[in-house]
């Protein structure tokens, strides 16, 4: 697919990380919705509505859509100092397709114009064509391509009833004035010879500037958008959720017969955690059938790790590295490391383990409680997988973070936030602090001369 990374807009990231309430003014903007460009599509319906357009913004969909525009409003025109080439350069589309609709395969009408498209609702079975390469849409996901080159959309019968995209069309981050040399005129701003960037430049720093002074004029300029009622339902469901009392995921006693052993933030006090995981794997030998049971470490790196965990890339591979150092030590530990004697139990998450270069160049996939908690569920979903009875999971934490890591593990159990495999009936928690443990000399010999 002729696309470009969509970090060449850094706007974007914000659009996903706000797609949910931008869906709730778009579904409140579906009124007015009309038909979409009726040469184009061969079937079904395809609807749009413009928020920007011809260096214009609709003032009556803004009013309806005022997040949406305000995020966009500081970004459009993305490069103010050179003139359009064609009136629809840029602009900002809602557009609104149901089961069966198909738009055939068109381009646009110049090479200079990149779509950012981002789907709010209904990707699924919702397919995009581009110069032959096709990708299914993904909500809250953002595809980046080349207007030029052909593309079309598929809406297939069996896929989502309805899909909402937002489109915003950008120049071409390689577009200057040098691409427009040997050409006396565009067609939307005319004779280039009266062209001024100085001029152009001016115009923009006024509609910001005017922009600004209207945002102060309000009643209360440093107010937030106001949340709309299906957020304000979610929060009263989460504080209803808080204010329960668990009754049965999470204790303060390891449970008998443990399926995994985790450790979700390495940073934190590393001497207690291993001297529990230690003694938790001991405890084990009495459990044959859960002799074995593996032990998971997460954590990336961040202001607060070792120089120890900068070297080895995450604070879970330096973890790993002084838990497989004690549990090779023969007598020292006594039982516990011959409890610990395979060392193949032991699995590291960190920053080498993310899924793409960026993530991982980054460690962009673990690090706080949130992202070390969802790489645990994703690593039980696929060794761990719901049985005929809950799994049984201890989760060794310092005694600062036991009631942020309970909290954020329950309430990705009970379907807050990152979508798991596991719910609150899958999976049973324990949350052990790693402080309640007797002093072990020979372990704290070792750690402090690691």
């Amino acid at each position: 697919m002729q696309r470009l990374p969509c970090e060449a807009w850094p706007f974007v990231k914000h659009l996903e990380a706000q797609f949910g309430r931008i869906l709730t003014e778009a579904v409140s903007a579906a009124p007015q919705l009309q038909k979409a460009y009726p040469y184009l599509f061969a079937a079904g319906s395809w609807q749009n509505l413009f928020l920007y357009r011809g260096h214009n913004w609709n003032a009556e969909v803004c009013s309806v859509m005022p997040l949406t525009c305000q995020l966009l409003l500081p970004e459009i025109p993305t490069k103010p100092g050179l003139p359009y080439v064609m009136p629809n350069n840029e602009e900002i589309i809602l557009f609104r397709s149901v089961g069966g609709a198909y738009v055939g395969p068109h381009t646009g009408a110049v090479n200079n114009q990149i779509n950012i498209h981002l789907t709010l609702k209904g990707g699924k079975g919702v397919y995009l064509e581009v110069a032959g390469e096709r990708v299914e849409l993904e909500a809250g996901k953002a595809v980046c391509f080349q207007d030029s080159y052909l593309h079309s959309v598929e809406h297939s019968d069996d896929g989502a009833q309805e899909r909402l995209s937002l489109v915003v069309r950008v120049l071409h981050p390689d577009y200057d004035m040098a691409t427009l040399r040997g050409h006396s005129a565009t067609e939307a701003v005319g004779d280039l010879a009266s062209w001024s960037e100085r001029d152009a430049l001016r115009k923009e720093l006024s509609r910001l500037r005017e922009h600004f002074r209207k945002s102060q004029d309000s009643e209360n300029p440093c107010r937030g958008p106001q949340p709309s009622e299906s957020e304000l339902e979610k929060a009263r469901e989460i504080f209803r959720f808080l204010s329960t009392p668990s009754t049965s995921t999470v204790s303060d006693a390891p449970v008998s017969g443990i399926d995994a052993i985790v450790v979700l933030s390495n940073w934190y006090d590393r001497a207690s955690k291993i001297r529990k995981v230690l003694e938790l794997a001991e405890a084990q030998k009495h459990l044959a059938k859960h002799r074995s049971a593996p032990i998971l470490l997460v954590g990336g790196r961040g202001r607060l790790s070792s120089i120890q965990a900068a070297e080895l890339n995450g604070e879970a591979h330096a973890t790993l590295a002084q838990l497989l150092v004690l549990m090779e030590i023969p007598g020292e530990l006594g039982e516990q490391g011959a409890a610990m004697s395979s060392t193949r139990r032991v699995t590291a998450i960190s920053c080498n383990e993310c899924p793409t270069p960026e993530l991982r160049m980054k460690c962009g996939c673990v690090g706080n409680t949130g992202f070390n908690t969802d790489r645990f569920l994703d690593w039980a979903a696929k060794h761990l997988p719901p049985s005929h009875r809950p799994r049984q999971v201890v989760i060794v934490e310092e005694s600062y973070l036991v009631r942020r890591v309970s909290a954020t593990v329950l309430g990705r159990l009970f379907g807050f936030g990152y979508k798991t495999l596991h719910n609150q009936t899958t999976m049973n928690i324990t949350v052990v602090n790693a402080r309640e443990s007797q002093p072990h000399d020979a372990l704290n010999e070792m750690m402090e001369a690691g």
